[in-house]
Order: C-alpha cells, then sequence, then structure tokens
C-alpha cells in the first residue's frame, strides 16, 4: 500500500488504515480473571458470524517454546483459561494504537514442533455449555416474573449462568418491543442457549459476546436507511481498499411473509400479526415474481395484536436481508463489528449499495487481507405492509392464514 495522506474519517486510526502502514498483532493468557501473561504469537485469525450463538472464535498459533514457560506452560489448556487478541498499527510518527478484536476461553490446544494452535470461543459458549439442570421458569431467576420484561429475563438467564458477567440491554425504551412482558407459561428444560434465542425473537432482539466479554441485547438489524453514515468504505481507486468482491444471490432461507403466534392463555384466542413486502421495486415483493413465501413463528411473550404485527415486520426484515449479498476482500479494518453499516463502492451497479456485517475473517498478520460477508437489506422503511381482509388480521380477533 503506498497512498499517502487518505483522509476520509473522523477516526485517526481508520485513515491510517488507508495509507501505507505497519501492524501489531499480540494474545495475552487469563487465568481466574488475571493477566498471567503475553503469548508469543505467530499467526492467527479472529472470526465472526452471526448466524450462532457463539459469534466470535479465534484460532492462533503461539510459539512451541510457551509449552515449556513454568509459568504460562501449566495454564494454556482449556480448563478455565481465557485469551484476549489484539490488532493494531504504528502511525508514520512511530505511536501505536491498537483494537481488541477478540476475548474469550480456550477451546482446546493443540501442540506441535511447529508452534501450539488454540482454538477459542467467545463467553457466549459458556451460555451454551450451562444448560438447565431442571424445568426453570423465569419465577427461578427473577423476583417478580409477572411484571419482568422479557428483555430482563434474558438478562437474568445470562447471569444465572455467569453471575459475574457484563449484560448491557442495547434495545432502547422507546421500542415497542421494550416493554413487553414475560409470557406467564414460560419454562425452559434443559438448552439455555435456547431460551435465549426464544427470549429475544420474541422482542425483534438478538444476544452476544462482544470482543471484550460484554453480553448485548440488542435489536435485529432491521432496513437500512438511505442517510445512514457507513462505517467503513470498501471501495476502488487510488484511496480505496478493496481487493476483491464476488456477489452472491441465493433464496434458500429467504421469506417474504411472516406470521406470528402468541401462546393462548386461560382460554383467551392468541395474539396474531403478519407482515409481507410490499415494495413492488423488491425482488421479494409479496405475490411477485418471487411469489408467496411465507414463515411461522410463534412465541410466549406475545400478547397482542399490535405486538405480534411489530414483532412480524422485525423479523421480516431480517428473512430478506440475504437477497443481496455480496463478499469482499479488503485491507484488514479491526474496528469493524457484525451488523455494523458498510458502504461498497465499485462502479457497478449490481454490487454498489450499504449493507451490514453478516461475517468476517479477519487475519493477525500483516499480509492477509480481510473478508466480509455483507447483507443488503431488501426493503426500505415503511414497506413492510398489513393486508386487512385477505392477509392477516381481520376485526380483532380473526385470523386468515395465507393462501
Amino acid at each position: 500500500m503506498n497512498r499517502v495522506g487518505a483522509r476520509r474519517y473522523s477516526d485517526r486510526f481508520l485513515n491510517a488504515l488507508m495509507d501505507s502502514h505497519a501492524i501489531n498483532s499480540r494474545a495475552e493468557l487469563y487465568y481466574n480473571n488475571a493477566l498471567v501473561g503475553d503469548l508469543p504469537l505467530v499467526s492467527g485469525t479472529v472470526s465472526g458470524d452471526r448466524s450462532g450463538s457463539v459469534r466470535r472464535t479465534a484460532n492462533i498459533v503461539v510459539d512451541p517454546n510457551v509449552a515449556r514457560d513454568k509459568v504460562m506452560g501449566p495454564l494454556i489448556h482449556p480448563y478455565g483459561s481465557r485469551v484476549k487478541c489484539y490488532r493494531g498499527l504504528y502511525y508514520p510518527d512511530g505511536s501505536p494504537e491498537e483494537v481488541q478484536v477478540f476475548y474469550g476461553r480456550i477451546d482446546s490446544v493443540s501442540t506441535s514442533l511447529g508452534g501450539v494452535t488454540l482454538q477459542c470461543s467467545d463467553l457466549a459458549a459458556d451460555i451454551v455449555d450451562a444448560r438447565f439442570s431442571k424445568t426453570t421458569k423465569p419465577s427461578d431467576l427473577v423476583p417478580a416474573p409477572a411484571s419482568s420484561k422479557v428483555v430482563d429475563v434474558a438478562k437474568a438467564v445470562i447471569l444465572d449462568a455467569s453471575p459475574s458477567a457484563t449484560v448491557s440491554i442495547d434495545l432502547p425504551a422507546a421500542d415497542p418491543m421494550y416493554p413487553i412482558l414475560v409470557g406467564p407459561t414460560t419454562s425452559w428444560t434443559s438448552e439455555r442457549s435456547d431460551a435465549m434465542d426464544s427470549l429475544c425473537t420474541q422482542v425483534g432482539c438478538e444476544w452476544f459476546a462482544d470482543m471484550f466479554g460484554t453480553f448485548h441485547i440488542k435489536a435485529l438489524p432491521a432496513a437500512i436507511p438511505t442517510d445512514v453514515t457507513p462505517e467503513w468504505i470498501v471501495d476502488t481507486g487510488d484511496n480505496g481498499v478493496l481487493v476483491d468482491r464476488v456477489r452472491n444471490i441465493d433464496r434458500s432461507g429467504v421469506f417474504n411473509q411472516v406470521f406470528v403466534e402468541g401462546t393462548p392463555v386461560n382460554g383467551t384466542l392468541p395474539a396474531r400479526g403478519e407482515a409481507h413486502d410490499t415494495n413492488s421495486s423488491s425482488p421479494t415483493y409479496f405475490g411477485g415474481p418471487f411469489g408467496k413465501v411465507p414463515t411461522f413463528y410463534s412465541g410466549q411473550a406475545v400478547r397482542t395484536n399490535p405486538e405480534a404485527n411489530a414483532l412480524a415486520a422485525k423479523l421480516l426484515a431480517t428473512a430478506v436481508s440475504s437477497v443481496r449479498a455480496v463478499q469482499v476482500t479488503c485491507v484488514a479494518n479491526p474496528k469493524i463489528q457484525l451488523a455494523e453499516v458498510v458502504k461498497v463502492f465499485t462502479r457497478n451497479a449490481n454490487v454498489d449499495g450499504l449493507y451490514y456485517v453478516q461475517s468476517f475473517q479477519l487475519p493477525l498478520d500483516p499480509e492477509t487481507p480481510m473478508t466480509m460477508t455483507l447483507y443488503a437489506t431488501a426493503v426500505t422503511p415503511g414497506t413492510l405492509g398489513f393486508i386487512p381482509g385477505e392477509r392477516g388480521l381481520v376485526g380483532e380477533n380473526r385470523w386468515v392464514r395465507a393462501r
């Protein structure tokens, strides 16, 4: 990279990535929340993927001599030891800046003459492993479940497994999903991660552990507004960071209609809602060339028809998001996060646009570029609609299934 003086962002670090720069990567070993020491990093990759409960994984190779270190060697094991990874750069004046890109546990250790390979997972893996030993209800976790919000119960499910965890509820209080209360018949039998998935989906959210080990309960990515400021621009040209790109189009797992149904309580009819793609210019326009492709969701916390409709709209925005997908190879940016918005500009109208990050592969070595899979929402705000009398609610409690 021989670009000099490129300036595009208010962030000095991002601007430096557009210039010639030297990088520095390192890793640290922790045990019992205490730093043991620096791991002599040879190579490695940090991967992120929104499709799993464990979103960040790290595969790193460290110098084989570390296994003989009297302090660190005995603690390089998968029984409570954790790893932090960083990737940074040096500015032209020689000053460094680094970004933490991973914090999680060691899952496996493999030792060879070439190095010690550590497979690591973020802290969501602890929640996945901490299965319920008996049928568990919200009342087992929170003092007043009848008046508890779903997001608060989800937080309690995490803290029950990991009492020292930091959990952030990122759903704004103004969001219509925020005040929804947990269903009175809610219970879980074994898989804690399934309980988290169910609770969060019922309020249009996702849960994950970030690169610092903090847990988040956050709204699902929705349609990307055209006036949004992207976190990263992947483009060609003298100051561009694009290396290569591949456009992917796949209809598997894509739906253009979502039905939501609650759980009947004390003989009452369940709440029901529906949303479909009403944008006639969208490739997934309901009833257009793509056809009518519904999906169904039921949840214990869905109590009213307005709540069901709001949830259906959120789930639909996610269901159609993979209609336009592109994989880009670019200059490695350790600050990029899953679900953040990036802009792709390649002078190709079929590829250019705003996308959110679905997955990435971030190398810890200086030569390998970064790869990202990006999804573009196929609908825009205001185009998720309801058709009374044909699909959706008819009156207050009558329901007509999709035809």
